[in-house]
């Protein structure tokens, strides 16, 4: 459920056992006001309003005020959320000020808001198939102005109150004449509550993927970040964060978020001297840069958090449901569960034969397999990893008669079949890479960048 509360302006989205709440405050500030566990079976709107923040004299409350989306801007110098850059100068000042340019100071206040049922943020799966679960769901769209620069940004929660998981993104519109430049951005802002303070996130090797790492935070920056252009087993896009001490599998408190972003990624954890700890998820800013042209809009992907009262365990939990439900495919004929699946690579690498094969798919199907796949080696010139990557038309070498004798063998053996293939990577070895040198990326009049013999 998201209730608005007109008189106070306050923003409450209510979960099946989570809440999270914020606030327009009277100077247009959109701030967090809570985010954590909800009694259960309560309907009752835990937070009515009262935006408060730490001032003194050691303290300004742009340093300390929980904004939504922390910009870059007036005298903030903690972490932020969202840079830009204005390449001309406000309408309210003169040519004399032409010597700042460009403008980095970007300063957010509250427009109005909606609710919608079919917002969907950047890079959204568009598999084309329909998932388990086809319900609309309702997504909160806030939209932000800059006073004085032709900059508008809509802070967008889509809820998928079962699974107490809130997707958030932005939308940055430039509405100006001239293009804007995005420096830095991240998909929002997180707040937890003082004291949360515990990581856990995953990274390794191969042989160790997604080897826990848990550890408490200290006053400063920690980052956690892939400067890749996929998502790999050395660094993955997903924290956990609880009270040291207070969780553990199936019970305490604990705050989790997870990209839905594979690229150049980057999670800055913050924890301020005064104890606040704040999440800055999104875009990599190392070698980043957005342009954005005048009447265009850029969407994010969107950052899936929430609160499990049930401790890590739940977490994952939610997140695999959310995954199973919202986000895999599920087209009408798929069973509901996947195939089993054998793989012949560890057998015969790449000594292929008709027979060979064959003899496995039998072994395999006595087995109960349900799904054989071939691997490497059936294409091309594939007869060992340097040459052939690339070359996809059935080598006559291995199998003379095409595969047409061993997919009847393996569907007559009760099973499916299957073939590894790896379309994003080739061999400078191979007819495809010949005939196209120019596909694969590279710095012009650079040599080309190689690993496991292969090219991107």
């Amino acid at each position: 459920m998201i209730h608005f509360n007109a008189d106070t302006r306050t923003f409450n989205l209510i979960l099946h056992s989570s809440y999270y709440a914020f606030q327009a405050d009277a100077d247009g500030h959109l701030v967090h006001l809570g985010w954590g566990p909800r009694p259960a079976n309560s309907d009752e709107l835990l937070i009515s309003g009262n935006a408060g923040y730490e001032t003194s004299n050691f303290h300004r409350d742009q340093q300390t005020r929980r904004d939504e989306l922390i910009t870059f801007g007036d005298v903030v110098y903690h972490e932020a959320s969202l840079k830009v850059n204005f390449p001309t100068l406000p309408a309210t000042l003169s040519p004399e000020e032409a010597p700042h340019l460009p403008i980095r100071d970007v300063r957010l206040r509250y427009v109005s808001h909606t609710i919608v049922t079919d917002a969907r943020p950047g890079l959204a799966p568009e598999h084309g198939q329909p998932t388990a679960n086809a319900t609309s769901r309702k997504t909160l769209r806030v939209l932000l102005q800059d006073p004085v620069q032709p900059f508008r940004v809509t802070l967008c929660y889509r809820l998928t109150p079962e699974h107490d998981i809130i997707e958030r993104w932005l939308e940055l519109e430039n509405s100006g004449d001239a293009p804007l430049t995005i420096e830095q951005c991240s998909f929002g802002t997180l707040h937890l509550p003082n004291g949360v303070s515990e990581l856990t996130s995953v990274a390794g090797a191969w042989g160790r993927e997604f080897t826990t790492q848990r550890e408490r935070l200290s006053i400063g920056l920690r980052i956690i970040e892939h400067r890749g252009v996929l998502t790999s087993h050395a660094a993955n896009p997903f924290v956990l964060l609880n009270r040291p001490g207070q969780a553990w599998e199936e019970s305490g408190t604990v705050y989790f978020g997870a990209l839905a972003f594979s690229g150049g990624w980057r999670i800055a954890v913050e924890q301020l001297p005064s104890l606040d700890v704040r999440l800055h998820p999104g875009y990599n800013p190392v070698d980043f840069e957005l342009t954005l042209p005048p009447g265009k809009t850029h969407i994010t992907p969107a950052l899936v958090c929430g609160v499990s009262p049930n401790g890590w365990g739940g977490a994952s939990r939610r997140l695999h449901a959310f995954a199973q439900n919202y986000v895999l495919p599920r087209p009408p004929r798929q069973p509901a569960e996947r195939p089993v699946l054998y793989n012949s690579w560890e057998a015969t690498y790449f000594d292929l034969s008709v027979a060979g094969q064959i003899e496995l798919a039998r072994k395999a199907a006595a087995m109960g397999v349900e799904l054989f796949c071939v691997d490497d080696g059936w294409f091309g010139g594939r007869r060992h990893a340097h040459a052939g990557l690339g070359d996809w038309t059935v080598s006559r070498d291995v199998f003379p008669d095409g595969l047409h004798p061993l997919v009847a063998e393996v569907q007559r053996l009760g099973m499916k079949f299957g073939l590894w293939v790896e379309p994003e990577m080739v061999n400078p070895d191979s007819d495809l890479y010949r005939a196209h040198p120019d596909w694969v990326l590279h710095f012009p009049g650079r040599p080309r960048t190689e690993n496991r013999n292969q090219l991107m």
